[in-house]
């Protein structure tokens, strides 16, 4: 099922469409979409996981995540036969009639 992925950064006060992607993701996935956004916001941010996305700025340790970072967590920690895809980065319009998930 295809679910838009917006993605704004701090400095950015409007909607930039080129921060919009399009991600395929099975059923239960889109079904359950809120929920699983949280555990991977809980994963993210938890200090614990040494992951990739951790960067250290002006002595500051930060988060620096986008779609693709969501899509591997989807891949390894909750899919196991169907993955996730992106399908489509920097989109010209928002499909409305998609679900939308915003980071």
């Amino acid at each position: 099922m295809l679910i838009n992925a917006f993605f704004q950064d701090a400095d950015d006060s409007d909607t930039n469409l080129e921060n919009i992607a399009i991600i395929d993701v099975p059923e239960e996935v889109a079904d359950n979409i809120e929920v699983i956004q949280r555990q991977f916001f809980s994963w993210l941010f938890d200090e614990t996981n040494n992951h990739e996305y951790w960067v250290t700025m002006n002595g500051i340790r930060l988060c620096s995540y986008d779609v693709d970072a969501f899509i591997k967590w989807l891949n390894i920690y909750i899919l196991k036969e169907k993955k996730a895809i992106l399908v489509r980065r920097h989109v010209d319009k928002i499909d409305k009639r998609l679900p939308i998930i915003y980071f």
